[in-house]
């Protein structure tokens, strides 16, 4: 996985190296990037290339990276790709409202192949139109999503409403899936 990581940086950087070291040896699942103050955009995309055909991590912690924008494309082609990640940590990321629903809507492709069961964008400037793509995805994933966390999203009533009719449309199987909905300020 750190091989990967070349792409942005000759060598990985050795706490990176301890890091995933450590993980393999405790049997972390989780990639936590939140360990790692001050990360660059480069870093945290070199991260998520490393991840795209890693069959470890099950899970991205990702929160409050202030990345925002610069690295959702690589997100996008790391999930195109990855089949084991179940969860993504994503609240305080700092995406804007446009790049986050075209993110949303890339993946919308094979977004059946999808594993993922949690899901936290709290934080994030999702609005409505981001939410509508999040919607559709949570249409075509098979086994529907458990945790949902979409605090302080700046999304409308007019958005809840359609990820209500979408929970509902999505089957029984999918909607009995939905154990944590947060929408809070």
């Amino acid at each position: 996985m750190l091989a990967s990581m070349n792409y942005y940086h000759a060598e990985p950087r050795v706490e990176f190296v301890a890091y995933a070291r450590q993980c393999f040896e405790v049997g972390d699942r989780t990639l936590n990037l939140n360990l790692f103050p001050n990360l660059t955009v480069p870093e945290v995309q070199g991260w998520l290339k490393a991840l795209a055909h890693n069959t470890y991590f099950t899970a991205l912690r990702a929160e409050n990276t202030a990345c925002g924008d610069a690295v959702l494309g690589q997100l996008q082609a790391t999930l195109a790709t990855n089949r084991t990640l179940t969860a993504l940590h994503l609240a305080g990321l700092g995406a804007t409202r446009d790049p986050l629903a075209a993110f949303l809507t890339a993946l919308e492709p094979y977004a059946s192949g999808l594993r993922l069961d949690t899901v936290d964008l709290s934080g994030s400037d999702l609005q409505d139109k981001g939410l509508a793509a999040l919607c559709t995805i949570f249409k075509l994933l098979t086994q529907g999503l458990v945790s949902v966390r979409l605090a302080a999203t700046n999304i409308t009533g007019r958005g809840l409403q359609g990820l209500i009719r979408t929970v509902i449309e999505s089957g029984p199987a999918s909607s009995a899936a939905l154990r944590v909905l947060d929408l809070s300020n």
